[in-house]
Protein backbone atom coordinates (compact mmCIF):
# COMPACT_ATOMS: atom_id res chain seq x y z
CA UNK A 1 0.00 0.00 0.00
CA UNK A 2 2.91 2.32 0.72
CA UNK A 3 4.33 1.58 -2.73
CA UNK A 4 0.97 2.43 -4.36
CA UNK A 5 0.79 5.71 -2.44
CA UNK A 6 4.32 6.64 -3.46
CA UNK A 7 3.56 5.80 -7.10
CA UNK A 8 0.45 7.98 -7.18
CA UNK A 9 2.31 10.77 -5.45
CA UNK A 10 4.93 10.72 -8.22
CA UNK A 11 2.20 10.52 -10.86
CA UNK A 12 0.36 13.54 -9.43
CA UNK A 13 3.63 15.47 -9.34
CA UNK A 14 4.23 14.75 -13.04
CA UNK A 15 0.69 15.83 -13.90
CA UNK A 16 1.11 19.05 -11.96
CA UNK A 17 4.41 19.73 -13.71
CA UNK A 18 2.83 19.25 -17.15
CA UNK A 19 -0.03 21.57 -16.24
CA UNK A 20 -2.82 19.09 -17.02
CA UNK A 21 -6.08 20.03 -15.32
CA UNK A 22 -7.85 17.08 -13.73
CA UNK A 23 -11.61 16.59 -14.00
CA UNK A 24 -13.76 17.02 -10.93
CA UNK A 25 -13.48 13.84 -8.90
CA UNK A 26 -14.54 13.27 -5.27
CA UNK A 27 -11.28 11.65 -4.32
CA UNK A 28 -8.55 10.76 -6.81
CA UNK A 29 -6.66 8.75 -4.20
CA UNK A 30 -9.74 6.59 -3.58
CA UNK A 31 -10.61 6.13 -7.27
CA UNK A 32 -7.11 5.36 -8.48
CA UNK A 33 -6.86 1.80 -7.05
CA UNK A 34 -10.23 0.98 -8.63
CA UNK A 35 -9.08 2.36 -11.98
CA UNK A 36 -5.91 0.31 -11.77
CA UNK A 37 -7.90 -2.81 -10.99
CA UNK A 38 -10.19 -2.23 -13.98
CA UNK A 39 -7.37 -1.42 -16.38
CA UNK A 40 -7.07 -4.54 -18.55
CA UNK A 41 -4.86 -3.37 -21.36
CA UNK A 42 -6.66 -0.11 -22.14
CA UNK A 43 -5.25 3.39 -22.05
CA UNK A 44 -4.28 4.09 -18.47
CA UNK A 45 -4.57 7.87 -18.78
CA UNK A 46 -7.94 7.55 -20.48
CA UNK A 47 -9.27 5.41 -17.62
CA UNK A 48 -7.72 7.60 -14.94
CA UNK A 49 -8.66 11.02 -16.31
CA UNK A 50 -11.83 10.15 -18.19
CA UNK A 51 -11.81 10.64 -21.98
CA UNK A 52 -9.24 13.36 -21.99
CA UNK A 53 -5.97 12.46 -23.75
CA UNK A 54 -2.91 14.35 -24.77
CA UNK A 55 -3.67 15.83 -28.18
CA UNK A 56 -1.29 14.71 -30.98
CA UNK A 57 0.82 17.41 -32.62
CA UNK A 58 -0.77 19.05 -35.66
CA UNK A 59 0.04 17.44 -39.00
CA UNK A 60 2.51 19.41 -41.06
CA UNK A 61 2.64 19.10 -44.82
CA UNK A 62 6.10 18.80 -46.28
CA UNK A 63 5.04 20.57 -49.50
CA UNK A 64 1.85 22.59 -48.86
CA UNK A 65 -0.54 22.68 -51.79
CA UNK A 66 0.92 19.67 -53.63
CA UNK A 67 -2.30 17.70 -53.25
CA UNK A 68 -4.18 20.48 -55.03
CA UNK A 69 -1.69 20.58 -57.90
CA UNK A 70 -0.79 16.93 -58.44
CA UNK A 71 -3.61 14.41 -58.85
CA UNK A 72 -3.60 11.63 -56.29
CA UNK A 73 -3.15 8.18 -57.80
CA UNK A 74 -5.81 5.80 -56.61
CA UNK A 75 -5.13 2.12 -56.09
CA UNK A 76 -6.32 -0.07 -58.91
CA UNK A 77 -9.17 -2.50 -58.16
CA UNK A 78 -8.22 -6.03 -57.27
CA UNK A 79 -9.51 -7.45 -60.56
CA UNK A 80 -7.43 -4.95 -62.53
CA UNK A 81 -4.32 -5.83 -60.54
CA UNK A 82 -4.89 -9.52 -61.22
CA UNK A 83 -5.30 -8.81 -64.93
CA UNK A 84 -2.01 -6.96 -65.01
CA UNK A 85 -0.27 -9.85 -63.28
CA UNK A 86 -1.28 -12.28 -66.04
CA UNK A 87 1.57 -12.93 -68.51
CA UNK A 88 0.94 -11.21 -71.82
CA UNK A 89 1.72 -12.97 -75.11
CA UNK A 90 4.96 -11.77 -76.68
CA UNK A 91 4.64 -9.94 -79.97
CA UNK A 92 6.37 -11.63 -82.88
CA UNK A 93 8.42 -9.17 -84.92
CA UNK A 94 8.07 -9.80 -88.61
CA UNK A 95 8.80 -7.10 -91.15
CA UNK A 96 8.71 -8.30 -94.76
CA UNK A 97 10.64 -5.20 -95.87
CA UNK A 98 13.53 -5.86 -93.48
CA UNK A 99 16.88 -7.06 -94.72
CA UNK A 100 17.37 -10.83 -94.52
CA UNK A 101 20.55 -10.48 -92.49
CA UNK A 102 23.22 -13.12 -92.05
CA UNK A 103 22.23 -16.74 -91.52
CA UNK A 104 24.97 -18.78 -89.92
CA UNK A 105 25.06 -22.29 -88.57
CA UNK A 106 27.89 -21.62 -86.14
CA UNK A 107 29.90 -18.84 -84.51
CA UNK A 108 33.65 -18.62 -84.84
CA UNK A 109 34.92 -18.35 -81.26
CA UNK A 110 38.59 -17.91 -82.15
CA UNK A 111 38.29 -14.12 -82.12
CA UNK A 112 40.50 -12.25 -79.67
CA UNK A 113 39.97 -8.75 -78.29
CA UNK A 114 42.69 -6.40 -77.02
CA UNK A 115 42.63 -2.91 -75.49
CA UNK A 116 45.29 -0.47 -76.67
CA UNK A 117 46.96 1.62 -73.97
CA UNK A 118 49.78 4.10 -73.64
CA UNK A 119 53.19 2.42 -73.37
CA UNK A 120 51.97 -0.80 -74.99
CA UNK A 121 54.49 -3.05 -76.77
CA UNK A 122 54.23 -5.96 -79.17
CA UNK A 123 54.39 -8.72 -76.56
CA UNK A 124 50.64 -9.16 -76.02
CA UNK A 125 49.80 -9.09 -79.73
CA UNK A 126 52.54 -11.59 -80.54
CA UNK A 127 51.18 -13.88 -77.84
CA UNK A 128 47.62 -13.64 -79.20
CA UNK A 129 48.87 -14.28 -82.73
CA UNK A 130 50.51 -17.47 -81.48
CA UNK A 131 47.09 -18.77 -80.38
CA UNK A 132 46.06 -19.14 -84.05
CA UNK A 133 43.09 -16.73 -84.03
CA UNK A 134 40.87 -16.00 -87.02
CA UNK A 135 39.95 -12.49 -85.95
CA UNK A 136 41.18 -9.71 -83.68
CA UNK A 137 39.05 -6.84 -82.32
CA UNK A 138 41.26 -3.90 -81.34
CA UNK A 139 39.88 -1.24 -78.99
CA UNK A 140 41.86 1.84 -80.00
CA UNK A 141 41.96 5.45 -78.87
CA UNK A 142 39.39 8.12 -79.83
CA UNK A 143 39.31 8.15 -83.65
CA UNK A 144 40.85 4.70 -84.02
CA UNK A 145 44.53 5.36 -83.28
CA UNK A 146 46.95 2.99 -81.54
CA UNK A 147 50.44 3.43 -80.07
CA UNK A 148 53.09 3.44 -82.82
CA UNK A 149 55.04 0.70 -81.03
CA UNK A 150 52.42 -1.98 -81.80
CA UNK A 151 52.10 -1.26 -85.53
CA UNK A 152 54.70 -3.92 -86.50
CA UNK A 153 52.84 -6.51 -84.42
CA UNK A 154 49.55 -5.60 -86.09
CA UNK A 155 51.20 -6.01 -89.47
CA UNK A 156 52.38 -9.48 -88.51
CA UNK A 157 48.85 -10.39 -87.42
CA UNK A 158 47.45 -9.23 -90.78
CA UNK A 159 50.14 -11.12 -92.67
CA UNK A 160 49.06 -14.29 -90.85
CA UNK A 161 45.59 -14.02 -92.42
CA UNK A 162 43.78 -12.64 -89.38
CA UNK A 163 41.04 -10.03 -89.86
CA UNK A 164 41.44 -6.99 -87.58
CA UNK A 165 38.66 -4.60 -86.64
CA UNK A 166 39.40 -1.23 -85.02
CA UNK A 167 36.91 0.33 -82.57
CA UNK A 168 37.01 3.33 -80.29
CA UNK A 169 37.26 3.16 -76.52
CA UNK A 170 35.05 6.26 -76.25
CA UNK A 171 31.44 5.90 -75.15
CA UNK A 172 30.08 7.77 -78.18
CA UNK A 173 31.43 8.58 -81.62
CA UNK A 174 33.00 6.54 -84.38
CA UNK A 175 36.42 5.69 -85.71
CA UNK A 176 37.55 7.46 -88.86
CA UNK A 177 40.60 7.36 -91.16
CA UNK A 178 41.53 10.92 -90.30
CA UNK A 179 45.06 10.67 -88.92
CA UNK A 180 47.83 9.29 -91.13
CA UNK A 181 50.74 9.31 -88.69
CA UNK A 182 52.31 6.12 -87.32
CA UNK A 183 49.51 4.21 -85.62
CA UNK A 184 46.74 6.48 -86.95
CA UNK A 185 43.44 5.18 -88.24
CA UNK A 186 44.31 6.01 -91.85
CA UNK A 187 47.51 3.97 -91.67
CA UNK A 188 45.69 1.01 -90.09
CA UNK A 189 43.11 1.09 -92.86
CA UNK A 190 45.82 1.14 -95.52
CA UNK A 191 47.48 -1.83 -93.83
CA UNK A 192 44.27 -3.86 -94.20
CA UNK A 193 42.44 -3.39 -90.90
CA UNK A 194 38.67 -2.72 -90.94
CA UNK A 195 37.44 0.38 -89.13
CA UNK A 196 34.31 -0.67 -87.20
CA UNK A 197 32.50 2.67 -87.33
CA UNK A 198 30.49 3.31 -84.16
CA UNK A 199 30.56 -0.30 -82.95
CA UNK A 200 32.14 -0.95 -79.58
CA UNK A 201 34.91 -3.50 -79.23
CA UNK A 202 32.53 -6.16 -77.89
CA UNK A 203 30.04 -5.61 -80.74
CA UNK A 204 32.79 -5.66 -83.35
CA UNK A 205 34.07 -8.95 -81.94
CA UNK A 206 30.57 -10.43 -82.06
CA UNK A 207 30.18 -9.30 -85.68
CA UNK A 208 33.50 -10.95 -86.49
CA UNK A 209 32.29 -14.19 -84.89
CA UNK A 210 29.16 -14.14 -87.07
CA UNK A 211 30.88 -13.21 -90.33
CA UNK A 212 33.71 -15.70 -89.85
CA UNK A 213 31.08 -18.40 -89.34
CA UNK A 214 29.72 -17.87 -92.85
CA UNK A 215 32.84 -18.67 -94.84
CA UNK A 216 36.51 -19.52 -94.60
CA UNK A 217 37.50 -17.40 -97.58
CA UNK A 218 39.22 -14.27 -96.30
CA UNK A 219 38.01 -12.10 -99.19
CA UNK A 220 34.37 -13.12 -98.72
CA UNK A 221 34.53 -12.62 -94.98
CA UNK A 222 36.00 -9.15 -95.33
CA UNK A 223 33.42 -8.16 -97.98
CA UNK A 224 30.51 -9.29 -95.76
CA UNK A 225 32.06 -7.50 -92.83
CA UNK A 226 32.23 -4.22 -94.74
CA UNK A 227 28.62 -4.67 -95.92
CA UNK A 228 27.43 -5.13 -92.32
CA UNK A 229 29.04 -1.92 -91.03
Amino acid sequence: MRRSGAFFGILLGVVATLGVSLPDRPSLAQDAPMVLAQNQGGNFFQRLFGRRQFAPPPRRELFPGVERILPQKKAAPQRERRARAQPQPRAVWNDPAAEPGLRVSRLETRVEMVQAYTGMDCGLLDYLCGRDPRGLAVIAFGRGNVPPAIVPALQRVLDAGVIITVSSRCVAGRVSPRYGYEGGGLQLQRMGAVLAGDLSGAKARLLLMVVLGTSRELSQVKARLLESL
